[in-house]
């Protein structure tokens, strides 16, 4: 194999390469959002950890937490909303009320590095709205600091 081969070849694969991965043929596997948006007018909350004891202690945050999946059931039914196996979430949370109004403006929008963890919220979510969150293979989640929490969803 001569030299031009060789760099004809390491082009073509760095070609398929980046239009797999990168680009071409990936996006077309994918289930894109439409750009219609779906808004329920609800606080984001993470999964607790449940225990044993949870049964029977009625602990506060559990008791939140199954408030939270009724309200957003009713919600996603009173808007005719299913999730399939493609998620495309922005988690909205609020910000403290002990922040001052010139943080809340600066950060209002920017990205939510704090707990909860976006695991916690996608798990509190799909328990909510799904029998067998096993179907899930696409999800994209984002967390947002904002003055009323909510969340928003791509369809």
């Amino acid at each position: 194999m001569n030299k031009t081969s060789k760099v004809a070849g390491k082009k073509t694969l760095t070609k398929i390469f980046n239009s797999t991965v990168l680009g071409d043929t990936y996006s077309t596997h994918n289930k894109t959002s439409k750009g219609k948006k779906i808004v329920f007018d609800i606080e984001p909350m993470g999964k607790p950890r449940m225990v044993r004891s949870d049964a029977w202690s009625g602990r506060e945050c559990i008791a939140r937490y199954w408030k939270y999946k009724d309200d957003l059931n009713m919600l996603a039914k009173s808007q005719k909303y299913k999730p399939d196996y493609n998620l495309d979430i922005k988690f909205y949370l609020s910000m403290p009320k002990s922040w001052s109004d010139k943080k809340k403006k600066m950060m209002d929008g920017e990205c939510h590095l704090l707990k909860p963890d976006f695991d916690n919220l996608v798990k509190a979510f799909t328990d909510s709205l799904m029998e067998n969150d096993s179907m899930l293979h696409d999800v994209r989640i984002r967390k947002y600091w904002a003055r009323k929490g909510h969340i928003e969803i791509m369809i």
